[in-house]
């Protein structure tokens, strides 16, 4: 409740405009149960700290809570879609070809899980992709960012990874789409050199490397 409470005097100082279809998903948590909600926090929490570490599932810290918070609400659609997440980001920096596909299997079970449970939820459709953009099939992960962003047009995330997919078909398609990421999320990682490669692309490689050096 007080977290709800929160959101809306935020966006009434914002001053922001939202339909009541939106303002009911910006309000969603997934779940009803306080302790599955507390498990997924502290997974979130345990990203990024040993993302450069081999993955492995059996001892995974995050995975952990994430699965628990799955057994404590299996419908959790945003647990569903870390789960997802885990796999398909272990990818990035494990390319042994013995998991390979079997990561890749995983994340797709886990997004279809967080689409089924909540389709109105857009991080489902944004893991699901992201289990599609790993298997290298950009067409399908397109149609998934695509509708990720359709739900919540200002995911960072979501529209980073359609950038990324548009740098070789559309660059300056590309290039619209990271430079509003940067907006969004100016402390990201990643998207300053994917607006190098967006401006290679487009001939432009003296402005790429000023934003490699802004980056």
């Amino acid at each position: 409740e007080l977290q709800d409470r929160i959101a809306t005097e935020i966006m009434m100082q914002l001053q922001v405009s939202i339909s009541e279809k939106d303002l009911l998903r910006v309000l969603r948590s997934g779940t009803d149960n306080p302790e599955a909600f507390d498990l997924l926090l502290r997974a979130n929490e345990t990203r990024g700290t040993n993302a450069r570490e081999v993955f492995d599932p059996e001892t995974d810290p995050g995975l952990d809570l994430i699965d628990r918070a799955l057994a404590l609400d299996p419908d959790y659609a945003p647990a569903w879609a870390a789960r997802s997440l885990a796999f398909s980001g272990a990818l990035f920096f494990d390319n042994d070809p013995a998991r390979t596909l079997e990561y890749i299997e995983e994340s797709r079970a886990a997004g279809q899980r967080a689409v089924d449970a909540d389709p109105e939820y857009a991080g489902g459709h944004l893991a699901l992709g992201m289990s599609w953009f790993r298997a290298r099939n950009a067409i399908e992960a397109e149609r998934l960012f695509i509708k990720s962003l359709e739900l919540d047009p200002y995911n960072p995330f979501a529209m980073s990874m359609l950038g990324l997919i548009k740098i070789n078909g559309d660059p300056q398609m590309a290039l619209d789409l990271l430079t509003r990421t940067r907006e969004l999320d100016p402390s990201s990682q990643f998207v300053y050199r994917q607006i190098f490669f967006a401006l290679t692309a487009l001939g432009r490689p003296d402005e790429g490397l000023e934003i490699l050096l802004q980056g």
